[in-house]
């Protein structure tokens, strides 16, 4: 969603690159322990 949005509040922009980062870390730990388990 923050990827598509159209943010100018710098404040805003910040959060959602920090969701963003957060996500992705967590979606790449889950992979590695997915691949750990196969």
């Amino acid at each position: 969603m923050c990827r598509e949005a159209q943010l100018s509040d710098p404040e805003l922009v910040n959060l959602c690159q920090a969701i963003s980062d957060g996500q992705r870390a967590e979606i790449e730990q889950m992979n590695r322990i997915a691949a750990r388990l196969r």
